[in-house]
């Protein structure tokens, strides 16, 4: 995530439809991103939002054909996908 050059406003609660979404990191990177927030006083949860929306905001044209969308088989750990597209 690159949060250089980045203008910080204020966030006010919005009218707008949200979804809420769990997240599960391994304890480096969430000691990482703890530590990040901490010196730039931001939550985890404003890094993370910012984080996809770039994501999304490079993506969203064309998805590059070899952009890793999949975990690798080691990191899979039997974890069922919930929610998705349901082919909308």
């Amino acid at each position: 995530m690159h949060l250089s050059g980045v203008a910080l406003v204020a966030r006010t609660k919005s009218k707008k439809n949200s979804v809420r979404l769990s997240v599960t990191l391994d304890e480096k990177e969430y000691a990482e991103l703890s530590r990040i927030g901490a010196a730039l006083d931001l939550s985890a949860a404003w890094m993370i939002r910012r984080a996809v929306s770039e994501f999304v905001a490079r993506n969203r044209e064309n998805v590059a054909p070899d952009l890793p969308l999949r975990r690798p088989e080691s990191e899979a750990g039997g974890t069922k996908k919930v929610g998705g597209s349901g082919g909308h």
